[in-house]
């Protein structure tokens, strides 16, 4: 008991780190399984065949890559577009590379 009481800013700080990583941990592990599970239902819905005179399915994404603090092309990279390929659709996407980009297009 003495050295936690001579060293209390150590192993307050110890603690929070802990406790930080493990939250961290988490919400990763969740993270992931939420996409596992979005990634098994994009499979079933681009496993589904197309008609004969039906036609292919297709999506414009309009991305401002200057939104969410600049993490929005990476973020969308990472999650939404697999899950857009791996649904059998065809994407496009159109980057906005200003504030009147999108507008004048």
């Amino acid at each position: 008991m003495a050295p936690m009481l001579r060293y209390w800013k150590r192993y307050t700080f110890g603690t929070l780190v802990t406790f930080w990583v493990g939250q961290y941990v988490t919400k990763k592990i969740r993270e992931n399984a939420v996409i596992r599970e979005l990634c098994s239902q994009a499979k079933l819905h681009g496993e589904q065949c197309v008609g004969l005179y039906q036609k292919p399915r297709k999506v414009i994404v309009f991305l401002n890559p200057q939104a969410n603090a600049m993490k929005a092309k990476r973020q969308f990279n990472k999650y939404a577009a697999p899950l857009l390929h791996i649904s059998g659709l065809h994407v496009t996407i159109i980057e906005a590379s200003g504030p009147q980009t999108l507008l004048s297009s």
